[in-house]
């Protein structure tokens, strides 16, 4: 059942990716909930868009041949290179890309742990970029979650160097993977602008502030000097997202946390 449930949520994430989020209809960051309910509406259109959506099916589904470039340092910490393996499809023109974060309850795992979502990623057509982070107890959070927005920028950064399309950006992640990158979808990353120029005139609000705008390359424009990346999929699975019910002295996740609730 385990493995169904996560082919079923790779699938969801495939065809999210290979269409804008106003021409799926997904609000943006986060994969339809309710997927029967969107297949059968899809399936109940007129003949030809059944054909279209037949064949694009059919895409998604035809297998490619891959190349692998291992050990690729998308941020330094102090001291430490942080490395992720990039998994390519070997076809010409730009292609979706996703951040794939392994689980390990925060405190252990690799970036070889997803390898066979990352492989079946890009047999698909899809660049799939499989990260370590740092680990607690060494790191607390944020840590984990600061190096997911580092992998982003850098994937953002050097999206023509892996042919990637910057408006199709997702992730997929397993437990505390999948929590990452369910925060991931619901912030989005800022990253710098690079222009020296005032923010457009066009974009202020009756009282003289900067209104979010959009700008090409999926940002979202959030202040004179920086934008938002906001990921057009997420899959989170046996994702660890509410701690309300914990108590607030428990010390169990203290290694993570640097302490319980009530003392942070």
């Amino acid at each position: 059942m385990s493995r169904a449930v996560s082919l079923i949520s790779l699938l969801l994430l495939l065809m999210s990716l290979q269409q804008s989020s106003k021409a799926s209809g997904f609000p943006e960051g986060m994969v339809a909930p309710d997927w029967q309910s969107s297949a059968s509406a899809h399936f109940d259109q007129a003949p030809e868009t059944t054909q279209q959506l037949r064949e694009r099916l059919r895409n998604l589904t035809a297998k490619r041949n891959i190349r692998v470039e291992r050990n690729v340092v998308y941020v330094t910490r102090g001291e430490d290179d942080l490395l992720m393996d990039v998994y390519m499809p070997e076809a010409a023109g730009s292609h979706a890309a996703v951040l794939v974060v392994h689980g390990g309850a925060w405190r252990s795992g690799s970036k070889a742990q997803l390898m066979g979502y990352a492989r079946e990623l890009a047999s698909r057509g899809h660049v799939a970029f499989a990260i370590n982070y740092r680990l607690a107890p060494d790191h607390i959070f944020p840590a984990q979650i600061e190096d997911c927005r580092a992998a982003i920028r850098f994937i953002h950064k050097n999206a023509e160097k892996y042919n990637v399309d910057r408006q199709r950006l997702g992730a997929i992640g397993y437990s505390a993977g999948g929590h990452l990158v369910a925060l991931l979808g619901v912030q989005g990353v800022s990253v710098e602008v690079e222009t020296t120029q005032p923010p457009d005139d066009a974009h202020r609000g009756q009282n003289g502030a900067t209104t979010n705008a959009q700008l090409t390359n999926g940002q979202t424009k959030t202040d004179g000097g920086s934008s938002t990346i906001r990921l057009k999929a997420v899959v989170p699975g046996g994702a660890p997202c509410d701690f309300r019910a914990m108590p607030a002295n428990s010390r169990g996740l203290a290694f993570w946390l640097g302490g319980t609730s009530r003392e942070k």
